[in-house]
């Protein structure tokens, strides 16, 4: 789960790192490749984030700003570790799963946000949200809203 200053020195790119959403991808196909495209999956980090696998991205919804703070990568890490243990560590399509992954980060952020303000949100505060953050993005998934009613 690099941010593109961590994604730009694992690609050598030490003075330049990835500064669009393009360039992170190619950085982040160097990694799969470099790693003879096995199933893994780059979540590269920026305000638009993109879970790069060998066969294709998914560039979940952007998160608020306080995922910005440190350690935030953490718990993203730790939800994409714990949900994967759920499931018995794998997954039938991994890019979508730690997009899925992301999308509950990003609502624990929200969540956290509206708790603390925007300046004060810590990791631990997203962490203690995950909880809530999972059910109500699970809810939504197995029953969608319709927008397209009325």
């Amino acid at each position: 789960t690099p941010h593109r200053r961590e994604l730009g020195r694992l690609v050598g790119m030490l003075d330049t790192p990835p500064a669009s959403l393009v360039e992170q991808l190619d950085a982040s196909r160097k990694i799969i490749w470099a790693d003879g495209g096995s199933e893994l999956v780059v979540v590269a980090k920026s305000t638009a984030t993109a879970c790069v696998g060998v066969q294709k991205a998914v560039l979940p919804k952007p998160g608020p700003a306080t995922l910005a703070t440190a350690g935030s990568g953490d718990v993203l890490s730790g939800i994409i570790a714990g949900r994967l243990a759920l499931v018995g560590g794998t997954s039938d399509d991994l890019p979508v799963f730690c997009a899925l992954s992301c999308e509950v980060h990003a609502y624990a952020g929200q969540l956290a946000a509206e708790k603390f303000g925007t300046r004060g949100v810590l990791a631990s505060d997203i962490s203690d949200a995950i909880g809530l953050a999972a059910d109500t993005i699970e809810e939504q998934i197995a029953f969608p809203v319709d927008t397209m009613a009325e």
